[in-house]
């Protein structure tokens, strides 16, 4: 049985601008390509784009354009951020770390990351042959069958 694992991290103003993140499992680099982490040259100026407050209550680390754009509430109460997202091939069930590296475009290494452990759990097998067998109204439920 295989499962895969879901990477996310803030994509926040403090990383280079022409950078790119690699995922690495053990020294095994995982992406073919380096993940870029701005897609197109975006303004980081205008409401809502800087780091206001940079505390608990107000943080906006978004390099994203537009207030409130991204995953509005992530941790702290009101850090709004725009997420690069990566997920793994099929990995077999067991607890890995992952590390990311994030470089320039001139090979400087600019920031290191590195996940807590994961359990990668597969998904569970599809039941097969289940048929409706009844459904009690008065209760609400539907009882099935395996055939």
């Amino acid at each position: 049985q295989t499962g895969r694992a879901k990477i996310e991290f803030p994509r926040t103003d403090n990383l280079p601008m022409d950078g790119k993140a690699d995922y690495y499992l053990e020294e095994n680099r995982l992406n073919k390509r380096g993940v870029k982490i701005q897609l197109d040259f975006t303004d980081k100026g205008g409401f809502g784009l800087s780091s206001f407050g940079n505390s608990d209550f107000g943080y906006d680390g978004s390099a994203a354009i537009g207030f409130g754009k991204g995953d509005f509430g992530l941790g702290w109460f009101g850090f709004d951020t725009d997420l690069l997202c990566w997920q793994s091939g099929q990995l077999q069930a067991d607890r890995y770390k992952f590390d990311i590296k994030i470089t320039d475009n001139m090979g400087n290494t600019a920031d290191e990351r590195q996940t807590e452990q994961m359990t990668i759990i597969p998904p569970p097998t599809p039941a097969e042959k289940l048929t409706i067998k009844f459904f009690d109204k008065q209760n609400g439920k539907l009882i099935l069958q395996v055939v």
